[in-house]
Formats: structure tokens, sequence, C-alpha cells
């Protein structure tokens, strides 16, 4: 899994930015970090696929980063869900959402 994360990471510097497969490595990797609760980074990965793919695409990942956002916010009052964890931030804000 490490390396995985580490080979999609490495793709965000590839050339053009808007190639198949630099996007695909991209959602990958945003999907990887929210399953690890790294909603931070996940953004930031988002926002890269907003910027960089074409029209439904990048408005799907302009859609997520805000969705994420939105939980990052959220009051860390919020309840678990049936033993969700809240893992870096976002792990139990993410299980109250239905996410």
């Amino acid at each position: 899994p490490d390396e995985a994360l580490s080979a999609w990471e490495e793709m965000r510097a590839a050339k053009p930015a808007n190639s198949p497969f630099r996007l695909q490595a991209l959602i990958n990797l945003a999907q990887a970090y929210e399953k690890t609760g790294s909603d931070a980074k996940a953004i930031s990965v988002y926002d890269d696929l907003a910027l960089s793919a074409g029209k439904p695409l990048a408005e799907q990942a302009a859609a997520r980063a805000k969705a994420l956002r939105k939980l990052e916010d959220a009051p860390a009052s919020v309840p678990a869900v049936h033993g969700s964890k809240n893992k870096k931030g976002g792990g139990a804000k993410r299980a109250a959402a239905g996410q």
C-alpha cells in the first residue's frame, strides 16, 4: 500500500497535467488518502484534479474537495457512528455525515 501511495504521489509531477494516466493516479491517491483519514491530503489532490481534468471529472473533484472541507470544519463533537474511528481528523465526522 505504501508503494502504491508513493507511485501515485510521484504522478502528481507528471506532464502533461491532463494525462489520463496521471489523472487516474490522482483519483486513486485521493481515495486512498480519504480511506486513511488524511482529509487535508485528499483535498489537495482533489484540488489538483479540479485544475487538471476535463469538465465532468474536474467538477466532481471540486465538489468532493468542498465536501471534505465542510467535514473538516464540522464541530468536533459530532458523535461517532458504530465503531467508526477518528483517524487524523475526519473519520468520525465522515461517518456521521454518511460518507
